[in-house]
């Protein structure tokens, strides 16, 4: 079998770069069948996330200040209050009327005010079992009714008391006092009150007795102020004594309702006294009261 020669010139009926003719022709058929065969070709679908507005990085924003929680705080500090029975008065704290159909009212200043009305011979009392227990009403040993008597050191304490002190230590207490009164009397002369003070205490006979448009007016539920609990307690003793507080030898605490509540003696003398009844389950599981 004889090889056919090939054509290195290029002369020939073979390829220019050596290879027969029948393997020149088919390599180049070649490509345009496969590009005959080649379907056409698509664009690619554009992907979603391309379509997606590009987003930045969130900035850091500044740590806000927490807003405080404003909690109410009683304006009035006086230590004295009392129980006002009225359902027309609303709490100073959270607005609404006493659970219990009373509110706790300071009393500082109406205790001076009850006084003061009784010494201009006003109405003070609004029954006549206040105006008859209004004449054993005072401020107490210790008020500003009683220290502006030069000597009422000696009204403060009993008889006992006053013999443990030695004549020595009776003549200091007494001079310091008569020092202080000293005082007062040359600045109240001396200098001129600011005006706040001069609307507020008018009576510069009296400055302790405040202007009916100054007393403070507090009222209190006792959710908002618990501790109104513990100033409106009466000393028992101070009423054997006849020192009885002008608000309670009045009956302030009822002025709103014009009369004072009773209740039935032998309901209120049993309080407290009856025996509370035992529980016991019985055989078909019902409760049974045992007296």
């Amino acid at each position: 079998m004889s090889i056919p020669e090939t054509d290195p010139e290029g002369d020939g009926d073979g390829d220019g770069d050596g290879r027969p003719p029948h393997i020149a022709q088919a390599a180049d058929e070649a490509p345009a069948r496969e590009k005959v065969e080649q379907p056409p070709s698509r664009p690619l679908p554009t992907p979603i996330s391309s379509f997606a507005t590009p987003r930045r990085p969130p900035l850091r924003t500044p740590l806000r200040t927490p807003i405080p929680i404003r909690r109410w705080e009683p304006k009035c500090n006086h230590p004295r209050m009392a129980r006002l029975y009225s359902g027309a008065y609303k709490c100073s704290g959270c607005g609404r009327s006493g659970h219990f159909g009373w509110l706790y009212r300071c009393v500082m200043d109406r205790d001076i005010l009850i006084l003061n009305a009784k010494s201009k011979g006003e109405q003070y009392a609004f029954d006549a079992l206040g105006l008859d227990f209004g004449k054993m009403m005072s401020l107490g040993k210790f008020g500003a009714d009683s220290r502006i008597l030069r000597y009422s050191f000696l009204r403060e304490i009993t008889e006992e008391q006053l013999h443990t002190y030695t004549p020595l230590q009776l003549g200091r207490v007494l001079s310091q006092r008569d020092h202080v009164h000293r005082k007062i009397y040359e600045e109240r002369h001396g200098l001129s009150p600011s005006k706040e003070a001069a609307q507020k205490y008018p009576n510069n006979a009296r400055p302790w007795v405040p202007d009916k448009l100054w007393e403070c007016q507090a009222k209190l539920c006792h959710d908002c102020h618990r501790i109104g609990s513990d100033k409106s307690w009466l000393s028992l003793n101070g009423i054997m004594n006849n020192d009885i507080p002008p608000h309670a030898a009045t009956g302030f605490s009822f002025s709103n309702l014009g009369f004072r509540p009773e209740a039935d003696v032998e309901v209120v003398k049993n309080i407290g006294y009856r025996a509370v009844p035992l529980v016991r389950f019985s055989s078909l599981s019902t409760l049974v009261f045992v007296h």
